[in-house]
């Protein structure tokens, strides 16, 4: 990319600096809860976003501006491998 005659705006935040590629894809498990006693539970349950969706309703709350509109609210879909 050569010189550039006029400035621009930023690309990216600064919230995520730096910006460099994970070193996995899976995601670890940094704290762990005190286990109290001696038979096994289940201590963490891993997933990962897979996507989101868009959630429609019809707000049935009273007194408020919407009531009986439809309402229109972001999910997210997380995908978690089946419990033993």
């Amino acid at each position: 990319m050569g010189h550039r005659k006029r400035s621009q705006p930023r690309r990216g935040s600064l919230a995520y600096s730096p910006r460099i590629r994970a070193k996995s894809m899976e995601a670890r498990v940094r704290a762990w809860p005190k286990v109290e006693g001696d038979e096994p539970r289940l201590l963490a349950h891993a997933g990962y976003k897979a996507g989101c969706v868009q959630l429609v309703s019809i707000d049935d709350r009273e007194h408020t501006p919407s009531h009986g509109k439809q309402l229109v609210t972001l999910g997210t879909v997380i995908a978690t491998p089946p419990i033993p």
